[in-house]
């Protein structure tokens, strides 16, 4: 299953920090956690103003509960410390790797 994660960030090159890479590529398949399980930059939505964050598209392809706690290990491993607010499919979750883990596992019940 795939599920959209938005991240919304003041922080500039958070791209970089987040996928190692500076020259990104719109559908890239960028992180390869296993066999199953991948994440896949999608764009950035930059916003003109100060005030306004930019949010970064994210696709993440798993199919079990160990997939989806892999995903929500490396978002949290990459994204702690930052001033960053997660959502994912369109739901705003705590920068908490369970609380992560757990969104993502409702996400696979759902669609069963």
């Amino acid at each position: 299953m795939e599920v959209k994660v938005y991240i919304e960030s003041n922080a500039q090159l958070l791209e970089p920090a987040l996928f190692g890479n500076r020259a990104l590529i719109r559908g890239m398949t960028l992180r390869k956690l296993d066999q199953e399980t991948y994440l896949r930059y999608e764009g950035t939505e930059v916003r003109l103003s100060l005030d306004v964050p930019d949010i970064i598209h994210i696709t993440a392809g798993f199919v079990s509960s160990v997939g989806a706690g892999l995903v929500a290990r490396w978002l949290y491993e990459k994204l702690k410390g930052k001033n960053v607010k997660i959502l994912i499919e369109g739901l705003e979750v705590e920068l908490d790797e369970n609380k992560i883990k757990n969104i993502l596992i409702k996400k696979i019940e759902v669609n069963r």
